[in-house]
């Protein structure tokens, strides 16, 4: 009997159907080209930002020289407890795309707001309110502190806002403007307006914003860095060789992703800790993870674990997991998940759905355990969706 067998038997005393997750919203990225209006909640994400909410996109940098490479495989630093583990668990969770439901049974009305997407932070929970880019500068950020109150943080921000990953530094545009300014208590210290006439920020750290833009409306195909302790903003788009930005890095300065190095004669796509003050270059690379070109990756929020997608020998394509701690020194996997990513809902627990049943992953443990909302009947409960922690 498979893994997915075994859950399901678990869960068939608790309820008689398990209803299919509303699949994760497009990064912020794939809405820069969107054409629809696109209001899938994410089980949270950004920024970038978990999940990583910068978004990701193809972008032009010159790359370091490669590092060691070896063969991936398992280098578990984390000693496994022998202590069993459960749910259900204590998180918030959106019960509709108007109703956000606190840890402790609290729910906060959100009719008004275009949630797009929601992730914890250290002051509360950060809510994406955006639609599409048809209709332009109607997106927008809210903070629902500890208390139950809603804030207007961002109003009239032309797609989604940029986040970093401490929840408190932002990003937008406005129009034919770029503004950068971080949290204030409950309400936005505006930094730095410039004027730019293209592209939209996909990742922001504390004192950098890379922008993305697209060519084809498939998703960013091009990407360049603004600095807003300039007093101007210069562009240069053109910078190189072909990147896959993911999102801020967890010192706050850089950002992570992918980047071609040479290798035996060729090109591999090597995991890169990127500088956005220095036009994205590598300034470490980790090769030889077998990690493909593609945006979903997930962050956990003390910044330690990245989950990627990596494909196995057999080409079947699986969710590695990273210790960003460890990997630029000895570029290996701790270990390999399966599954599809909702998200991270604390330091070492990831939410994954396995065929039509919710499972919750934990560093340290060998195998999941199913996922369920702490307080809540899963026979009554209409498939809340986590909300997952920056």
């Amino acid at each position: 009997m498979n893994i997915e067998e075994l859950l399901r038997e678990s869960l068939a005393a608790q309820v008689e159907e398990q209803p299919v997750l509303t699949a994760p919203a497009d990064r912020a990225i794939r809405a820069a080209g969107a054409v629809r209006r696109r209001r899938t909640l994410l089980g949270l994400l950004a920024s970038g930002v978990a999940v990583l909410l910068a978004g990701v996109g193809v972008a032009t940098v010159p790359a370091s020289p490669p590092g060691p490479s070896p063969e991936p495989s398992p280098a578990p630093s984390v000693s496994v407890s022998p202590k069993p583990w459960r749910g259900p668990f204590r998180v918030a969770a959106m019960m509709s795309d108007a109703t956000l439901r606190l840890p402790d049974g609290r729910e906060v009305d959100l009719h008004g707001v275009n949630t797009y997407h929601v992730m914890q932070t250290r002051d509360g929970w950060l809510i994406q309110d955006y639609t599409d880019m048809n209709q332009l500068d109607q997106g927008g950020l809210w903070l629902v502190t500890p208390d139950g109150n809603l804030h207007m943080i961002i109003t009239g921000a032309q797609g989604p806002v940029a986040v970093s990953g401490d929840g408190r530094h932002y990003a937008w545009r406005t129009g034919g403007m770029l503004r950068f300014g971080h949290l204030d208590g409950t309400g936005l210290h505006l930094e730095r307006v410039v004027f730019a006439a293209r592209g939209l920020p996909i990742a922001v750290t504390y004192t950098t914003v890379v922008l993305g833009e697209t060519e084809t409306g498939g998703g960013i195909d091009n990407v360049d860095v603004w600095l807003p302790g300039e007093q101007t903003y210069t562009p240069s788009w053109d910078l190189g060789t072909s990147v896959t930005v993911y999102g801020p890095a967890p010192d706050g300065h850089s950002v992570l992703g992918l980047v071609n190095v040479a290798q035996g004669g060729g090109k591999e796509l090597c995991l890169g800790l990127l500088d956005p003050a220095n036009h994205l270059r590598a300034t470490r690379t980790a090769c030889g993870l077998h990690i493909p070109a593609d945006p979903a990756v997930y962050l956990s929020p003390d910044g330690r674990w990245l989950v990627v997608p990596v494909i196995d020998p057999n080409g079947m394509t699986r969710r590695g997991v990273v210790d960003l701690n460890t990997v630029f020194d000895h570029p290996a996997l701790y270990t390999v998940w399966d599954g599809d990513v909702i998200g991270w809902i604390d330091a070492t627990t990831l939410v994954v759905k396995l065929g039509n049943v919710r499972v919750a992953y934990r560093i340290g443990q060998p195998e999941p355990v199913p996922f369920s909302v702490a307080g809540l009947d899963p026979v009554i409960a209409a498939d809340p969706v986590p909300v997952l922690v920056s």
